[in-house]
Order: C-alpha cells, then structure tokens, then sequence
C-alpha cells in the first residue's frame, strides 16, 4: 500500500504542500506551470510566458494566508486564501499496475 493518505480519500485528487513539491519537481523551473485559458478567464494571473501561480496545501504564515508556488516555480509565495488570481493544480496517484498490463 502507498502511504500516501490521499489514496484513502473518496476522491484521489488532492493539492500538493511545499514538501511534495520540493520532492516531485527536481528545481523551481519544472514546478511552473502554463495556465488554460479557460482559469485565465476566470481571473488567473499569468507572466509573460503564459505561466501561473499555484495554491499549496498547508498553513499560511497567518491564519488568512494560504501557500503557492509562484510564477518562477518557487515555493515560500503566500497570498490571502481569498486572493482569486491564483490557480489551482492538483494532484492524483495512479497506482503503477494500473498503467501497465503485463
């Protein structure tokens, strides 16, 4: 079993904290990430690459502020939870067996 305790959630989507995010993306510039046009419409922040902040899981450094990942990929961004211009970008494990048939 993964220890992961998302996989016991009802729903396997969940949003990453700054740990995961230092542990799955290996530098700052593969955590970016290129913002659809359908979350730029609704009010999504983009660089002028196109790319966007993201929403971390975890405590903010005050009890209104949420974490994120910031336009260069780096984590330690913190914005009130109710600032509507940050993205979301969730997570989902997939267990390996299910994507290889042997």
């Amino acid at each position: 079993l993964h220890p992961h305790p998302a996989l016991k959630a009802a729903a396997p989507l969940f949003i990453l904290d700054a740990e995961e995010v230092g542990r799955y993306f290996a530098k700052p510039s593969l955590a970016r990430v290129e913002l659809l046009p359908s979350a730029i419409a609704a009010g999504g922040y983009v660089d002028n690459e196109g790319c966007g902040c993201w929403w971390l899981r975890g405590p903010g450094r005050t009890p209104e502020e949420a974490p994120l990942v910031g336009f260069d990929g780096s984590r330690g961004y913190y914005k009130p939870a109710t600032y509507a211009h940050v993205a979301l970008r969730p997570a989902l494990w997939v267990a390996y067996a299910t994507l290889v048939r042997g």
